[in-house]
């Protein structure tokens, strides 16, 4: 099964999340011990409750941004702004959009990944208020000695990006120059408002191989024939869409695809086969599901099996829009 690793901007790592075959992985068992001859009891299997605290931090931080445009009374209403304007300079605009979208993704993670998401929105008003910085900052930095309190005092001042985000700049721009910088810069944020992926497994072969790096583009906009990404156990999976919600699908025993009784033309299908097919032939499709498989027919578990079963909306990452990696294979993907 082909199946993704989140791949991380500007240095930032995630960990890497594979599965085996595709097959479900089994629900953890709880423990039993006993202790000074007491009787076993099992250990407690409530979800860790992190990510719902981290998601009324970052709305209460965006509350005190908010707040701190009409009144500065307050402790934090006073500190957290001047602190995010010193660090981020302009970016401090973005930082509530920011605190708002990680406490969003924090409150609805519904058990899925999202450390690289989070890690992203924040980022973005760290790369703006870089941007911002090598296109308009007129402050003198020569002197190297002054140069974090001129950021401060600049980036509060919101005429720099700030130590954090001035001072990478800064930097940047002393070994590359301005317009290579500029550059880096604006890819960097562009890449981190689109999911880019790293490919796992042969289920999509030819169409994209292991190791592959794609990068999707954000929604539910996708027809049939389009390679999308979504999320399944913990886990991404990358499969070609089939057919969509009250469609009739049917596979014979060559390998041959009929959508409502009409053979489907897949030049991206090398080898066709049956493969793992557990369902009930003719299948219907659900209402607000999309049925999936993957290109390599012989191997991939999709919505052929139960296992993995059709796709719903609320799962999907976005379709898959191009192929960076490796560079003598970039191409948009079809």
């Amino acid at each position: 099964m082909a199946t993704t690793q989140k791949k991380p901007a500007s240095g930032a790592r995630s960990a890497q999340r594979k599965t085996s075959g595709g097959s479900r992985a089994a629900p953890p068992r709880a423990k039993s011990s006993s202790k000074g001859g007491n009787s076993s009891r099992a250990k407690s299997t409530q979800p860790p409750i992190r990510r719902e605290v981290a998601a009324v931090v970052c709305l209460l931080l965006a509350l005190c941004v908010l707040v701190s445009n009409f009144t500065s009374d307050g402790w934090l209403i006073a500190r957290v702004p001047k602190v995010m304007k010193g660090l981020l300079g302009p970016g401090f605009f973005l930082s509530v959009p920011a605190l708002l979208g990680v406490s969003w993704i924090q409150w609805n993670h519904r058990g899925r990944p999202v450390a690289m998401r989070t890690v992203c929105a924040l980022l973005v008003p760290y790369l703006f208020g870089s941007v911002w910085h090598i296109l308009f900052c007129k402050e003198d930095l020569s002197d190297a000695a002054q140069l974090f309190r001129t950021l401060w005092e600049s980036g509060f001042a919101l005429k720099s990006g700030g130590v954090l985000s001035g001072g990478t700049a800064h930097g940047f721009m002393a070994v590359l120059g301005k317009p290579a910088s500029a550059m880096i810069f604006c890819v960097l944020i562009a890449v981190l408002l689109l999911p880019v992926l790293q490919i796992n497994g042969t289920s999509m072969t030819d169409s994209l191989q292991d190791g592959d790096i794609v990068v999707a583009l954000n929604g539910n906009k996708y027809k049939t024939g389009d390679i999308i990404a979504f999320y399944y156990n913990n886990n991404i999976l990358v499969k070609r869409v089939i057919a969509y919600a009250g469609d009739w699908v049917n596979i014979d025993s060559e390998g041959n695809v009929y959508v409502n009784d009409v053979l489907l033309n897949e030049p991206y299908v090398t080898e066709k086969a049956l493969g793992d097919c557990n369902i009930t032939l003719p299948y219907q499709v659900p209402d607000g599901r999309c049925f999936v498989m993957g290109d390599h027919r012989a191997t991939s578990i999709d919505s052929r099996n139960t296992a993995v079963g059709c796709v719903s909306s609320d799962m999907v990452i976005g379709r898959i829009l191009v192929r960076v990696w490796p560079l003598s294979e970039f191409e948009i993907v079809h």
